[in-house]
């Protein structure tokens, strides 16, 4: 799928969904790889309908078998996502993404750091449809967590502080956003010495 060839994944997904089901059943949240596979290959072929189709059914499997909040529900919301992410329909990933970190802040707390694949992607959808109000708090969230996992002056931080300064610059709050410019240039700083 990575090399874009298409028809040889297609066969390869349909097979691993064909003998996941042999060996598992129908019904088994085990099927819930391939039905994924097979649906990000459709959304990277704009085929919607048939993304949509095979990432409902994973999601439905996954709730069936482990309850609404579970970290397969999670996952399954945010594969979700990703054909709308594609076809820059931001607005229908969002509340699909509320829901995952929702989840996920229930199972992990507001500071978990799992929640940084879910969270990471609902504050880009936030950037990306230049909701400011939305974006400032989130990215806010974002780098609390990465900072309690990496520390403050990790230079993994550095995206997440630039996306904030950005939306805060977007709502006036140019002190603010100044400030965190200056850090975004002491990080970078002290990681260029290190090197």
């Amino acid at each position: 799928m990575g090399l874009q060839n298409f028809t040889e994944a297609d066969a390869l997904f349909h097979r691993q969904l064909k003998v996941s089901e042999e060996v598992y059943g129908a019904q088994s949240p085990m099927l819930s790889d391939p039905l994924q596979n097979l649906g990000m290959m459709a959304a990277y072929q704009h085929d919607s309908v048939a993304a949509q189709s095979y990432l409902n059914h994973a999601l439905e499997l996954n709730e069936k078998t482990y309850g609404e909040n579970s970290p397969g529900v999670a996952t399954s919301l945010r594969m979700m996502a990703t054909p709308y992410f594609i076809e820059n329909d931001f607005a229908k990933a969002e509340p699909l993404m509320l829901r995952a970190v929702k989840i996920d802040q229930t199972l992990y707390g507001p500071d978990g750091a799992e929640a940084l694949p879910n969270l990471t992607v609902l504050c880009s959808i936030y950037d990306r449809l230049a909701k400011p109000e939305k974006a400032a708090p989130c990215q806010g969230h974002l780098l609390a967590i990465l900072e309690k996992q990496y520390g403050t002056d990790n230079p993994i931080v550095v995206p997440t502080l630039t996306s904030q300064a950005t939306a805060l610059r977007a709502l006036g709050r140019n002190e603010e956003a100044a400030k965190i410019e200056q850090r975004i240039k002491s990080i970078q700083s002290t990681a260029m010495n290190q090197n």
